[in-house]
């Protein structure tokens, strides 16, 4: 706090030299000095002061001869902010009318004056008259209706900020509003999280409430799959004055999917949606069940997904059935991904079923699918088949001094013998021909070929259960050099 004197009025006959000021708080009892050096202008800033106490303070005027009696003391001063009337609030808002009564809210006020804003005042006046007419002398709130007033006549507003010091000046006027009822287009406030999937587990309630607004209150249908819905036992709704609330009790596997929703008045149609999610034991895994392989220890599943999976689904269960008395099994000791699999480790010549189950995210177990089998293992046998390259029906043609290289498919079991002919000669693997023949292809190289290896090639396959036949035709192209001469060659020897 700053400390202001006047200059005593005799000097005692020696210059004033400067002054020397002294406090003391309100409950003690000795003054402490405030400045270490004097202090020549006739103010200074007392600091270091506790907030809240009073302080008094005295002054001394010093010349050569020394220290003057100190002057009377100062009233007792408590350390405080300095206070102001705070600053009005930003201009008001109308949220709402009726024929008698409107609505109206405001932002608190940027500046308070040091001092907390204790409430608010609310003035109103007919555009058509000059007077202000008192609304609420302080309120709390941010927000005020006032009421009472003429049914068609229009009215503009101000409100006032108030701390201990007072009220602060009006704020801006309102629009002007006509005290009528107030129609507005239904909104759905839907926040970002409600417009992600709902998710609810299976047997269990759900309660959906979405903010709605709109005036007059706004109608409410819901429909899924292109029905509307009714209200039953298990599903209803309720529209109040600021919210839709959808009912779902006791949710099944059916209850999943999106709710349409509509909402209507005389000022417009809104509309908006919700996705639910049903947490339930997923369906059977879609069949049959397909064995696509069998050998003498194992046999090759595939399946499709099942149509409702209830969750994410996270694997499949397979289990087996020895012979027609056995008991069913798990097949898989790791978890399985794909709709695909092999069970092996199976016995030559005995008799098995399978089944399979899909399991989801929160850990249901699917009830199994139809079963497959019985289905004896049993090594596949069959006569010879050759899977002929497109590109081999037409000439293959190479140029000299490339390698010729022929590749055939073939699917035999027992394994067959494989033999290669070149116009009806047999082929052996040489210097220039290579021969490489696997229990699913058969293949021949001819190195730095040249246009004697022209021809057509023929594989023969045979196993005890038949044979089969494939010929191509290859041609080896000669490069060809064409010169022009610039003249005639000349003879030089005539012997």
């Amino acid at each position: 706090m700053t400390v202001c004197w006047e200059r005593p009025v005799s000097d005692g006959g020696s210059s004033i030299a400067g002054y020397v000021i002294e406090k003391r708080e309100k409950s003690g009892l000795r003054w402490v000095r405030v400045n270490k050096k004097p202090v020549y202008d006739l103010r200074v800033k007392a600091s270091n002061l506790r907030e809240g106490c009073e302080y008094e303070y005295r002054v001394f005027a010093e010349n050569a001869a020394g220290l003057s009696a100190p002057s009377v003391p100062c009233p007792l001063t408590k350390a405080e902010d300095p206070l102001f009337l705070p600053s009005p609030p930003a201009k008001p808002k109308i949220i709402d009318s009726s024929k008698t009564s409107i609505t109206l809210s405001w932002n608190k006020p940027l500046f308070d004056g040091g001092s907390p804003v204790t409430g608010y005042m609310v003035e109103y006046r007919n555009t058509t008259d000059d007077d202000w007419t008192l609304g609420v002398s302080n309120t709390k709130s941010t927000e005020f209706t006032v009421v009472g007033l003429t049914s068609g006549a229009e009215y503009v507003f101000v409100v006032r900020s108030i701390n201990k010091i007072g009220p602060s000046e009006p704020s801006p006027e309102t629009d002007p509003q006509i005290a009528k009822d107030r129609e507005d287009e239904p909104i759905f406030l839907i926040s970002n999280e409600m417009r992600k999937t709902l998710i609810v587990k299976d047997g269990s309630n759900l309660k959906i409430e979405i903010p709605l607004t709109g005036k007059p209150q706004p109608k409410v249908s819901l429909s899924k799959d292109g029905q509307v819905l009714k209200s039953t036992m298990r599903f209803n709704s309720d529209v109040t004055t600021d919210s839709l609330i959808i009912y779902l009790r006791e949710s099944v596997a059916s209850d999943a999917g999106r709710y349409d929703i509509t909402a209507s008045n005389s000022s417009g149609t809104t509309k908006s949606f919700v996705n639910i999610v049903v947490l339930d034991r997923p369906s059977p895994p879609v069949g049959p069940v397909e064995m696509c392989d069998v050998t003498e220890d194992s046999v090759s599943l595939k399946w499709l997904p099942p149509a409702y999976d209830g969750s994410k689904i996270t694997g499949y269960l397979i289990e087996r059935k020895d012979g027609p008395k056995g008991r069913w099994s798990k097949a898989n000791l790791t978890n399985v991904t794909d709709t695909k699999f092999t069970v092996s480790g199976l016995t030559q010549n005995e008799s098995y079923e399978f089944r399979v189950m899909a399991k989801n995210a929160v850990g249901s177990i699917s009830n199994p699918s139809a079963t497959v089998g019985p289905v004896t293992c049993v090594d596949t046998y069959g006569a010879p088949e050759i899977e002929f390259p497109p590109e081999y029906l037409d000439v293959v043609k190479y140029k000299a001094g490339a390698t010729v290289h022929l590749k055939i498919g073939i699917i035999a079991k027992p394994q067959p013998t494989i033999e290669w002919y070149k116009d009806g000669k047999e082929l052996e693997s040489g210097a220039q021909i290579s021969i490489s023949n696997t229990t699913e292809s058969a293949c021949i190289s001819i190195r730095e070929a040249s246009r004697l290896n022209s021809g057509t090639y023929e594989l023969k396959i045979k196993n005890s259960l038949g044979s089969a036949y494939a010929a191509v035709r290859v041609l080896v192209q000669e490069l060809y050099i064409s010169a022009t001469w610039t003249q005639s060659p000349l003879i030089t020897d005539h012997s």
